[in-house]
């Protein structure tokens, strides 16, 4: 049996947590002690990959995702946006979403930014990284308002505005979910193909208070893929079809989620 096959060693003294070679490598560790390997992304079909996130659409905070399309495959593709029809119209929607007419768009209430203002071509060429950023606050006239930006590969800020509600209602609670749109009673719709590379939550805005950094991974006892919270711990699951094989290049098989 080869080494890698081994889940657990134990000794007279007990188990086993990794064995090193002489470069201080770490050739085995155990599954307990690395229960997840790191990748570099999660892969999403576009058909029926979503991850169910623990975010909220509250003011006060920043939220952001790094991904990549894949392909240009709806007018309507939302890598992170919530539609709660059980709240008015005027807060039913937080989020943003992409389309080959309609480019990059964020949504608060019942408000839009401007359609095909940012298109995609341009903006968003298929198989380049992008950063999204999205911070929740009120203005001066209590409008619940995102101020939205992203970031190109190199980190540079191509798009940067904001776009307020028309109304002072408090937006819907339903959680977005993370590359598929969460509609009424949280269900999916509107999958993204494309990879998944981080997705962040910070207090008040980009300089604030790291709440949660989730990593993509994959969970070595089954082989399913998701993400890991760094900063506080837990690991929300990939749902659809064929999670197992999501996994991009491993970046780190013995992954020390203590570090």
């Amino acid at each position: 049996m080869a080494l890698n096959d081994v889940k657990e060693i134990t000794i007279p003294e007990g188990s086993v947590k990794k064995i090193e070679d002489s470069n201080g490598n770490i050739i085995w560790g155990s599954q307990t002690a690395f229960p997840y390997r790191r990748v570099e992304y999660l892969s999403f079909n576009g058909t029926d990959n979503y991850i169910a996130s623990s975010f909220g659409t509250k003011v006060g905070y920043y939220r952001e995702l790094t991904m990549t399309l894949d392909e240009y495959a709806s007018d309507d593709m939302r890598p992170f946006m919530t539609y709660d029809g059980n709240a008015t119209n005027v807060a039913r929607r937080w989020g943003f979403l992409l389309g080959t007419s309609q480019g990059f768009r964020v949504t608060i209430g019942n408000q839009w930014s401007t359609s095909g203002g940012y298109s995609l071509t341009t903006y968003w060429p298929l198989n380049t990284k992008r950063t999204v950023g999205l911070r929740t606050y009120l203005d001066n006239s209590n409008h619940p308002t995102i101020f939205y930006t992203v970031k190109n590969e190199n980190g540079v800020q191509i798009i940067g505005n904001s776009i307020a509600s028309s109304a002072t209602n408090t937006i819907t609670s339903q959680a977005p979910f993370i590359m598929a749109g969460s509609t009424t009673g949280l269900s999916p719709e509107h999958y993204v193909k494309g990879k998944l590379y981080n997705v962040l939550e910070k207090r008040t805005n980009e300089s604030g208070t790291l709440l949660h950094n989730y990593i993509p991974c994959q969970r070595k006892s089954d082989g399913v893929c998701g993400i890991y919270d760094t900063v506080g711990g837990g690991f929300l699951v990939m749902n659809g079809s064929n999670v197992t094989a999501a996994a991009g290049p491993v970046v780190d098989e013995y992954w020390d989620l203590t570090a």
